[in-house]
Formats: structure tokens, C-alpha cells, sequence
């Protein structure tokens, strides 16, 4: 995997910056290119599985190892 990097300001720029904020505004950026999100912050997911990116909310994939 390639490691990306955005700018603080490039980042603020996105429109979920205000709702999510800095972390989870990077982490919409770079699943926007493609790359795969796991997580279960459920507003990070419910904003990613909007925009058509590959998330998995963890919560839903725990009870399978149990």
C-alpha cells in the first residue's frame, strides 16, 4: 500500500471537516481514492457508505469471532 498524505488545509477544505472532524475528514479524502475503511465510528461510516467508499463497520463483522 502507498502512504498519502494531505495537508491540515486541504483537509478543512473537505465538507464533512465540520461534522466529523480532522481525523475522520482525512480518512473520507483518502477512502475517495479508492482505499478501504474499517471502523466503527458509526458517523464515519454512515458518511463513507453515503459516498458509495468501501467501509465495513466493525461492529457489524465482531460477533463472528465469537
Amino acid at each position: 500500500m502507498d502512504e498519502s498524505c494531505d495537508e491540515s488545509r486541504a483537509v478543512v477544505g473537505e465538507s464533512s471537516f465540520k461534522r466529523l472532524g480532522l481525523a475522520d475528514a482525512a480518512i473520507v479524502m483518502v477512502c475517495s481514492r479508492g482505499a478501504l475503511v474499517i471502523t466503527d465510528d458509526l458517523d464515519l461510516y454512515v458518511e463513507l457508505s453515503g459516498r458509495g467508499c468501501d467501509v465495513v463497520n466493525f461492529n457489524h463483522i465482531r460477533p463472528i469471532s465469537w
